[in-house]
């Protein structure tokens, strides 16, 4: 049973699942033997399977938690920086793809803390694609930066050359018309 809960969380062919099923064969060898020392053996077998499925599963359990904590991670960061943005008429479609993807990893999270990691492998290749998604959104964001730069820097120099042309025309209008009359 213990090597059945654990192809549910793991699939089928992962090296762990081969490893406790060639020590189930060893088992259903030494029970033919009827031996006392065998069947001494096979409870040392059965506990190598135990502390197998045990160890493996809290290693998929720091993997999913860490993954689960890198995305969470990563939407905050991205939060904080569409939140920080001086224009954010720039970043809407951004900010909408980014709240869809934190409903889905919401959803995700909650699916965790109820279910645990019974769904392993679903749960593993949807955290990689709301990483993929974060990926996309962080491209985005990177180029709403460059817009946001170029359009400071536009402004800047908007700025400057109103001032300077200002200035011109001052001079123009003032000092042009008295050189010209001496």
């Amino acid at each position: 049973r213990e090597v059945e809960s654990q192809e549910k969380i793991m699939g089928k062919d992962t090296k762990e699942i081969r490893e406790a099923k060639a020590t189930l064969a060893r088992i259903d060898e030494l029970q033919k033997t009827d031996s006392y020392f065998g069947y001494l053996d096979i409870l040392h077998y059965g506990e190598n399977i135990n502390s197998l499925g045990r160890k493996i599963i809290e290693e998929r359990e720091k993997a999913l938690f860490k993954k689960q904590k890198a995305v969470r991670q990563r939407i905050a960061m991205c939060r904080n920086y569409l939140d920080l943005l001086p224009y954010p008429f720039l970043a809407a479609s951004v900010s909408q793809q980014l709240k869809v993807v934190e409903a889905r990893f919401n959803a995700i999270s909650e699916k965790i803390k109820l279910e645990g990691i019974g769904e392993y492998k679903l749960l593993l290749t949807e955290l990689e694609t709301h990483l993929s998604e974060l990926d996309l959104i962080e491209l985005k964001i990177k180029r709403v930066d460059t817009l946001e730069q170029f359009m400071v820097f536009a402004a800047s120099f908007l700025k400057k050359n109103v001032i300077f042309q200002s200035v011109n025309l001052i001079l123009s209008l003032i000092l042009l018309p008295i050189f010209i009359h001496y």
